[in-house]
């Protein structure tokens, strides 16, 4: 966490996985150039949230963005174009109501606040088919 000023806090995070396989055998059904399964190879997340004083208590809102790049199903050895989803960048929401000296809060959330249309998997059957009969 980062808080460049009292009250405002930054986080961040990110991962870059480079995966390929160095080697596989022929019953695998797996190329050397096939992408790994539900492997993305970039991921990033920030987020800035600023507490301050209303209400006689704390209002907190915060802001998240969220990002994955493309990544395979598993896909058929000799059909890679197919079982591939699209990276996606999401954003979400949150305010955070905190009376003084409480145990409880109360907060109001609102996620993929753009209304991104992404699928969070997806696998083609009909390509098994197109390559069984290829």
């Amino acid at each position: 966490d980062f808080e460049p000023v009292d009250g405002f806090t930054i986080n961040a995070s990110a991962s870059l996985v480079d995966f390929a396989f160095t080697e596989t055998s022929v019953d695998s059904g797996v190329q050397l150039t096939d992408l790994a399964p539900f492997i993305s190879k970039y991921k990033f997340s920030i987020g800035a949230q600023y507490e301050f004083a209303a209400f006689g208590g704390s209002l907190t809102p915060r802001v998240d963005l969220d990002y994955r790049s493309r990544f395979s199903v598993g896909a058929p050895a000799n059909a890679p174009q197919y079982n591939i989803t699209d990276g996606r960048t999401l954003v979400n929401a949150r305010v955070t109501y905190q009376p003084e000296n409480s145990d409880w809060e109360l907060s109001l959330a609102a996620t993929n606040l753009f209304d991104t249309f992404y699928y969070a998997s997806k696998f083609d059957h009909a390509s098994e088919a197109q390559v069984a009969t290829a």
